[in-house]
């Protein structure tokens, strides 16, 4: 294994072979642990050949992708993650993902539900009560007033007080707003909000007042709980802290005497630990630019997928998201990127079906890395898939797809790893005398049909 990992950072042929060559499951096994455990890029590798795409900077707003400007692609990137971090109608509620914590939070009109990706357990956290002292106003039994926007939902239990959950890069905040201190029968006592644990975890550690620690059983910690900040209207930050001596449920206290109302409350839930590459690691494999209209590609395995972007002014909004109709966890659909217009063109240089031409069986695995493309086309603001393009003369390796290009209505996917020993325009491609020597095919539309229009040797 060590072996296969040192080929796979220093050789880019290596992954081709090792494409060609192993199962599925031995590369699913090299390739994670080349995450793992490579210091250099957090890219994955690509193969051989052609222009180097292997920069650990890419995808980051370290590297401006060619063609673009810093603004428009800090702009592209914001879209992109206030996207990813939205918070969506489901059902009779609404479902958020943190991709930093890979925590996902179900809401309802009463309350919230939280697990973790994979996880046979959920959490939840119920205000009962709030007040200074035994002065309590119980809000157990009330039903809120909802609001979803953005990042955030909003619970507004009553006139007084609000409770909040925002979907923040780093977890999710949940938060309270009191706008006024609530009465009390002595008024020396600190704000106190009394909490129930509900689901499957418990209390199960308290990190100085700061911090709770959930999980099964003891020893077994799965959520944090923590960063507990409380600021008043002045900005000033009050003491706080967390009580409980049961399983189930939990006290913030809160030293308000000398506070300025509104004060807001506000910790943040994440899994205690949670070791995963980033979802947009790969954000970034491939750019293109039409117009006011730019696409980005990115081919991380398991998350492969191209983002559409548009600008009006000087904001970028993300018009859409576009999956292939047929994916497997290494196609490295992403890879590469091309736009003209209305149409994009994505490719997939992993693919691995035995199909040839236009819209071909797309769903067996019998050309490992042979390759393909995919044609999307735009009518209004709604994208689609309107072709799937397959080399004339499908082979194992050949890595179709690798680049893509397109202008108007015809397209060009080029294939570094075909192996015909043909010269020139539509010759002999039936055989594999010049190994790795590549090929090019042109493709053209005509209404909405796709045809092969050439093939293009050196």
């Amino acid at each position: 294994m060590s072996r296969i990992l040192s080929h796979l950072i220093a050789d880019r042929q290596a992954t081709i072979v090792i494409l060609q060559f192993l199962t599925r499951a031995t590369i699913a096994v090299a390739l994670l642990l080349f995450i793992s455990l490579s210091t250099g890029s957090d890219r994955m590798p690509q193969p051989s050949a052609p222009p180097d795409r292997s920069s650990p900077e890419a995808g980051t707003s370290a590297k401006l992708p060619s063609g673009m400007v810093r603004s428009d692609w800090d702009g592209i990137l914001h879209a992109h993650r206030e996207w990813k971090h939205e918070v969506r109608a489901e059902g009779r509620g609404w479902r958020a993902h943190n991709p930093a914590t890979g925590l996902t939070a179900s809401f309802d009109r009463r309350r919230v539900e939280v697990q973790a990706e994979g996880a046979a357990w959920t959490w939840g956290l119920d205000l009962v009560s709030y007040g200074v002292g035994e002065a309590q106003v119980s809000v157990e039994k009330r039903t809120p007033s909802v609001e979803a926007a953005a990042r955030e939902v909003t619970y507004g239990w009553d006139d007084n007080l609000e409770e909040w959950y925002r979907n923040h890069d780093r977890g999710f905040e949940h938060g309270y707003t009191i706008h006024r201190r609530p009465e009390a029968t002595r008024a020396d006592g600190p704000l106190e909000l009394n909490l129930k644990v509900r689901g499957d975890l418990q209390v199960i550690g308290l990190e100085a007042g700061r911090a709770v620690v959930f999980g099964k059983r003891a020893g077994e910690a799965l959520l944090r709980y923590s960063d507990l900040k409380v600021i008043d209207a002045r900005g000033k930050e009050l003491e706080a802290r967390f009580e409980g001596d049961e399983e189930d449920a939990l006290r913030v206290v809160v030293e308000d005497r000398e506070a300025t109302y509104p004060v807001t409350i506000d910790p943040t839930i994440s899994q205690q630990a949670y070791l995963k590459a980033s979802d947009t690691v790969a954000f970034g494999s491939s750019v293109a630019i039409s117009g006011e209209t730019v696409v980005v590609g990115a081919s991380q395995p398991y998350k492969e997928a191209a983002y559409v972007f548009v600008r009006s002014g000087t904001s970028w909004s993300q018009q859409a998201y576009l999956k292939a109709s047929y994916i497997d966890g290494w196609d490295f659909y992403g890879s590469s990127v091309a736009i003209s217009g209305d149409t994009v063109v994505v490719g997939a240089f992993g693919e691995s079906s035995n199909a040839t031409g236009v819209n071909g069986d797309q769903t067996n695995n019998l050309a490992q890395s042979s390759g393909a493309a995919y044609v999307f086309a735009r009518s209004g603001t709604t994208w689609s898939q309107q072709a799937y393009l397959k080399a004339s003369n499908t082979d194992l390796g050949d890595v179709f797809g690798y680049s893509v290009a397109i202008s108007g209505e015809t397209v060009v996917i080029g294939a570094p790893n075909e192996d015909s020993n043909a010269t020139g325009v539509n010759g002999d491609q039936t055989n594999n005398l010049a190994p790795n020597s590549g090929a090019a095919y042109v493709f053209a539309r005509s209404g909405t049909t796709w045809s092969q229009q050439a093939y293009l040797k050196a």
